[in-house]
């Protein structure tokens, strides 16, 4: 039996009775509760010792914040090496002026092969020469651009022991502190989304056709919060529980000061013209 918000017995409430004593219209509210659009238990991509958590529950978080670091002392050395060898051409320049020199020289022979001056020999060895220096300049090329991607590893390995926030949201709970030993399996915050929120009901079978995606209606949130806030659908159950006659029904409530908190109890009212 789905308990809290079923739709069971609809409180039908008089919205007009104007304009001659005709009813303008009819507001029928469901029972409902709000819920955050989204939780996350935020794990570490990696394993290692928590070395800073800055933030304490209760805390606005905004997407790409650092939440926590792990011990990153050697990823910081291994970058800093990797940019060292990604900053430094040398052995390509080398390569670059050997393969100039060998051009100089081999102009020469050739003329003087072309004189009959130099030997076959020599002519041959230049040849040689030209390919091994095209090989070693090719090398210097393919291992300064090996050096970059080495330098991208190194910053992306140093990035995996930062976890930052996925999500703009608030920190609901802060697992382990500064010290703890980090793994996957071991949340280190749970943090919600509350802009904007979801909104739960479940409703009498006799509404399935009144109610679609898009539908807007109004959430009466129960006190202290109280007064009255538009929401749209985003999802209607297509299945209806036999046990209950009810289905299921989802509404997205924009919540941009964070003034409505989750967790709270709930009307939701559909208008219809009467």
């Amino acid at each position: 039996m789905r308990s809290g918000i079923c739709g069971t017995g609809a409180i039908v409430t008089l919205l007009a009775l104007l304009h001659g004593g005709t009813v303008a219209a009819l507001e029928t509210r469901q029972q409902c509760v709000i819920h955050p659009s989204m939780e996350i238990r935020l794990s570490s991509a990696t394993v290692g010792l928590l070395t800073e958590v800055p933030v304490e529950r209760g805390e606005t978080v905004q997407e790409g914040q650092i939440l926590a670091r792990l011990e990153s002392s050697v990823q910081e050395v291994e970058l800093s090496m990797a940019t060292l060898r990604a900053g430094s051409n040398i052995e390509l320049e080398i390569a670059r002026a050997r393969a100039e020199l060998t051009e100089t020289r081999g102009a020469r022979i050739e003329e003087l092969f072309a004189r009959q001056v130099a030997t076959e020999a020599q002519y041959e060895e230049l040849q040689a020469e030209r390919r091994l220096v095209a090989l070693e300049t090719e090398r210097a090329a393919l291992e300064a651009e090996a050096a970059l991607m080495e330098r991208d590893r190194a910053e992306r390995l140093l990035a995996l022991r930062q976890i930052r926030s996925p999500i703009n949201g608030i920190v609901v709970e802060r697992m382990l502190s500064p010290g703890e030993f980090v793994h996957q399996d071991a949340p280190v915050l749970h943090l919600a989304r509350i802009d904007p929120l979801h909104v739960e009901a479940y409703l009498p079978a006799s509404m399935l056709n009144a109610v679609s995606v898009g539908t807007e209606a109004t959430v009466f949130p129960q006190e202290p919060v109280g007064g009255a806030y538009q929401a749209v659908v985003v999802v209607v159950d297509q299945v209806v529980d036999a046990a209950s006659s009810t289905f299921g029904i989802r509404l997205a409530l924009p919540n941009p000061d964070t003034k409505i908190s989750a967790g709270l109890r709930c009307e939701v009212a559909f208008a219809s013209d009467g």
